[in-house]
């Protein structure tokens, strides 16, 4: 029942402020392949398309929106253990003039919600226009190569521009027909980042065994040229070893790097959200630099506890705050975090004697 309009009710006065909304987290988990339209790629016309199963792909190949090939490709990705939640597929208009960077730009225009990228073509140049794209991003990309030349002393005179890429992935296989290189990609960020900082090698599904399998010598060069390659290894037929980048960089540190700048960013917007909504400041001084390093601290811990940082070595300091800080409102801080280690070799050096062993 409403008070009388005459009343004493005007004493109270009352201000509601929404919380800010929360930031959406970047996702890691999700696989952009790029595909030639003038191949039969048409998307239905759409620049993109997601995929959350193999089904629903299977019927867009029927109606030729995308080719058998591209299908194969999706199929391979859902096939992976674990599987993704969804792929996303991206048309090149190279029959509009488009080639993979520029495609790859509109691409991104339409939708730019993914951390890994593949590409259709197994020729170096176009997979290098789009290895030079990712590059200065915060992505990764897979490719697939079946040149020789990575058999042997070096790199693919074609594929010499890779040498030391921190972002670019090579996946070696000598039927070009296959999708190890997506199965490699879907299958690694598959795992979520926020819960286990997951090794890119594993066994690979719906990946068919080398039409040659290399000789030792073969595979030697393989690992040297930092092309990951897929053997038998514990009863599983495609095995993709030793999952590094064109570096020789454990993939998995690239991630756990992405991972934190990702998050931290975040959560640090989200503070100064909250923050401004209430109209308060986040003070240049101690108690400003304490709120910034308990989001720093409290996100190591859990890099931590998914086996990014190795536990009890990690660190966040404050910079001693300059007057040119309070002149720009600035706070600075800096860290450190040793990666946790993946061990994929093992020796071992073992006695064997008649004799009893000595207690």
């Amino acid at each position: 029942m409403s008070e009388p309009v005459n009343s004493h009710l005007d004493n109270i006065r009352i201000t509601i402020t929404l919380a800010a909304l929360p930031v959406q987290s970047a996702g890691f988990g999700t696989v952009m392949l790029l595909v030639d339209e003038a191949a039969g790629n048409s998307l239905n016309g759409n620049r993109t398309v997601t995929y959350t199963d193999a089904t629903t792909a299977a019927a867009d190949q029927v109606a030729g929106y995308i080719t058998a090939a591209t299908l194969a490709a999706i199929q391979t990705a859902f096939a992976q253990s674990p599987a993704p939640q969804r792929i996303k597929v991206g048309r090149i208009d190279t029959g509009g003039g488009e080639d993979y960077s520029t495609g790859y730009t509109a691409v991104k225009l339409a939708d730019d919600d993914f951390y890994g990228v593949c590409v259709d073509k197994r020729a170096a140049a176009n997979q290098l226009q789009t290895s030079g794209d990712v590059e200065s991003e915060q992505r990764v990309l897979f490719i697939q190569s079946s040149d020789a030349d990575w058999l042997t002393s070096g790199l693919p005179a074609s594929y010499a521009t890779l040498a030391g890429r921190e972002r670019t992935a090579v996946v070696y296989h000598d039927t070009d027909a296959q999708w190890a290189d997506v199965a490699a990609a879907c299958r690694w960020l598959a795992f979520d980042p926020d819960v286990i900082s997951a090794v890119a090698e594993g066994s690979l599904k719906n990946v068919a065994a080398y039409a040659a399998a290399p000789t030792q010598a073969e595979k030697d060069f393989l690992d040297g040229n930092y092309a990951n390659n897929g053997l038998p290894y514990g009863g599983e037929l495609f095995y993709l070893d030793p999952g590094v980048n064109c570096a020789g960089r454990p993939l998995y540190e690239i991630l756990s790097a992405d991972w934190y700048a990702t998050r931290l960013q975040e959560r640090i917007a989200t503070l100064r959200v909250s923050k401004s909504a209430r109209g308060e400041k986040i003070p240049v001084d101690q108690e400003g630099q304490a709120l910034v390093l308990a989001e720093m601290d409290g996100l190591f811990l859990i890099g931590e506890g998914a086996g990014h940082f190795a536990e009890d070595q990690t660190r966040s300091t404050a910079v001693t705050i300059t007057q040119a800080d309070r002149d720009a409102g600035r706070l600075r801080f800096t860290g450190e975090a040793q990666i946790e280690a993946n061990a994929r070799i093992f020796e071992f050096s073992i006695y064997f004697t008649r004799a009893p062993l000595a207690a």
